[in-house]
């Protein structure tokens, strides 16, 4: 009996030595995390955030409280009518233009409002971005009709060639991200249901939340699904695909990740095509733009403004894998000196 208090007395020591190690060594990584940005689905866009909402992302490396302005995007507010005299230049993209994923404050396109502020132009610059890299459709749909209505002088594409098919909805059921193929949309029911049993789980939802011992016990099985530990857990104790969800708070619905699929190059040509000549009726130019490196292939379109970043481990976010805010500053101070030295008229819009 003695020799079981100490056993017990020594697995118990053991347990919260190596909670506190997880929790001063690990936090970043181990840490609960939440991402669930007020995704509203949308017909044409695919999704959309909704406007004015108070948000708040934790992920590894990234701990922020923020707001969607009065347009439903990551920036300051902005009016649907352009200042009288000034030059409006509206960038769309995905995440790594969206900019939620950095370590600091500010993205590079609120940075380089910044750059245009210092060196006195009477230039604004919005961010009607979302993030996901699937949704080539919903963001030519959002150039065509929504942004072409806050009336920009120049609208920057983030450079994708050619589209792809997908048409992906972004959704939020309690605080688990969902993302769906359009068409399964009226099977939402089962999904909900299936989430709700997750959320039945209170006792097993709580050691999770209160224990990073057993969060580094599911991440590692996450990380590890072919190990015979991991298999016979999925098997006998609790699902992996259920860790999966509640851990990363996020649930692909139906077999559209296995589907990568794009238009042809000519098809995807006389899409942007489409698109150009709506905006050319309206005066607005259309530019495309890439971080880099250059594009290995030659395509009908190429990116009008490239970075050419090399992209060095200094730049990114060592957990999450998203440019930091070295690399937010480094793209904003590219992005204006191209800018600037373009064929774009930007000196008439100088400030005496």
């Amino acid at each position: 009996m003695k020799k079981l208090k100490i056993l017990f007395f020594v697995l118990i020591s053991l347990f919260f030595m190596s909670e506190i190690y997880l929790r001063v060594f690990h936090y970043e990584t181990l840490k609960k995390f939440k991402r669930d940005l007020a995704y509203i689905p949308d017909p044409l866009y695919g999704y959309r955030y909704e406007a004015n909402s108070e948000q708040e992302f934790i992920w590894p490396d990234i701990n922020k409280k923020f707001k969607f302005n009065n347009q439903g995007f990551y920036g300051p507010d902005f009016s649907k009518i352009k200042k009288s005299g000034s030059c409006r230049i509206a960038f769309v993209g995905n995440s790594v233009t969206l900019g939620i994923r950095s370590d600091g404050d500010d993205n590079f396109v609120m940075k380089l409002q910044n750059l245009f502020n210092q060196a006195n132009y009477n230039v604004e610059v919005i961010n009607c971005s979302v993030d996901g890299k699937d949704n080539d459709l919903g963001n030519l749909n959002r150039i065509k009709y929504q942004v072409a209505e806050f009336n920009p002088d120049l609208i920057m594409y983030q450079y994708v060639f050619p589209f792809k098919k997908r048409k992906i909805v972004r959704g939020v059921y309690r605080d688990i991200m969902l993302k769906y193929d359009y068409d399964m949309r009226d099977s939402l029911p089962k999904l909900y249901s299936e989430l709700d049993k997750i959320y039945s789980a209170n006792i097993l939802i709580k050691i999770y939340d209160y224990s990073y011992n057993v969060r580094a016990l599911c991440r590692w099985m996450l990380n590890n699904k072919k190990t015979n530990f991991s298999k016979f857990f999925d098997k006998n104790i609790l699902g992996i695909k259920w860790i999966n969800t509640y851990v990363t708070k996020g649930k692909n619905w139906g077999d559209w990740k296995n589907k990568d699929e794009s238009f042809t190059t000519s098809e995807s040509y006389n899409m942007y095509l489409d698109v150009k000549r709506r905006l050319d009726s309206l005066n607005i130019q259309l530019a495309t733009f890439d971080l880099g490196p250059k594009p290995e292939k030659f395509y009908p379109i190429n990116p009008d403004f490239n970075l050419d970043i090399k992209w060095k481990k200094e730049l990114i976010l060592p957990n999450e894998g998203h440019p930091n805010d070295k690399a937010q500053k480094l793209i904003a101070k590219k992005m204006f000196y191209l800018l600037i030295n373009s064929s774009i008229p930007f000196e008439k819009y100088k400030r005496n």
